[in-house]
């Protein structure tokens, strides 16, 4: 009778977690317009992006759950390669220590001045990484001081409830707590889009987004640059804003 009971518990226990499931809907997006016209073009070494890079996935998550998530044990890597952040979103539980590789044949010097987490990597050689643990929630910008171009981003999560929206934009977080909660969709060039849901025991509970298309700032207005020449900036004029420069197509005034 106690085993019996152990069992009917761990059973009730399970059953009392539910899923999240959906998809992520983006408007279609113009073709890139022309090749990029990289900072650094003329190094030789690494394989470099001729096109703008593809849509960013979108990160559909939890956000206010309960309970406390220790951080996996296991270190997810944010690479650069090809002069690109692969992946260019990442999510991750808050406390979770991310290295950064630099897997091209030429140097890279990573840094955020997202309030979240503060760092400036340092210039680092090929195959050489180095971690840093995010420690605040919240969302992290990153750049290259070499390579203005480079950007990419890492959400970084309160609870472990969260998911990267496939290619198709279906997502499914699974093993929810059943309760009522907020779940967002965020994507690098829309506002989030939060909802409010109800997981319920057992089951999974379908919500669909669809963000609306807005500007993306990012690929077309850069970074200003924070440094001045003397701490390492990567241009001459320490008010300059990094941009991204697009070849206009043949047969076209843009």
């Amino acid at each position: 009778m106690k085993v019996g009971a152990v069992l009917l518990a761990l059973c009730s226990c399970v059953w009392a977690n539910g899923a999240l499931e959906g998809k992520v809907s983006l408007p279609k997006r113009a073709a890139a317009e022309g090749k990029l016209r990289l900072r650094y073009a003329g190094q030789t070494g690494a394989k470099q992006q001729d096109t703008a890079p593809a849509p960013s996935p979108a990160v559909v998550f939890v956000e206010d759950a309960a309970g406390t998530f220790p951080p996996p044990t296991e270190s997810p890597k944010m690479e650069q390669k090809g002069l690109a952040f692969v992946p260019r979103v990442l999510a991750v539980l808050v406390g979770t220590t991310v290295d950064f590789p630099n897997q091209d044949t030429l140097q890279h010097n990573v840094f955020s001045y997202s309030p979240a987490k503060r760092f400036d990597l340092g210039r680092f050689r090929t195959g050489e990484s180095r971690p840093v643990t995010f420690d605040q929630p919240g969302l992290i910008r990153l750049y290259c001081e070499i390579h203005s171009h480079m950007k990419g981003f890492i959400l970084v999560l309160k609870n472990p409830y969260f998911a990267l929206a496939a290619e198709d934009g279906s997502y499914k977080i699974a093993g929810v707590p059943a309760g009522s909660y907020k779940l967002t969709a965020w994507q690098e060039e829309h506002e989030p889009v939060v909802v409010d849901i109800a997981v319920a025991d057992g089951g999974a509970t379908k919500q669909d987004f669809n963000l609306a298309l807005g500007t993306a700032p990012d690929l077309q207005a850069g970074h200003a640059c924070p440094k001045p020449p003397a701490q390492g900036c990567c241009c001459a004029d320490p008010a300059a804003t990094h941009t991204m420069e697009l070849e206009p197509l043949p047969g076209t005034n843009r």
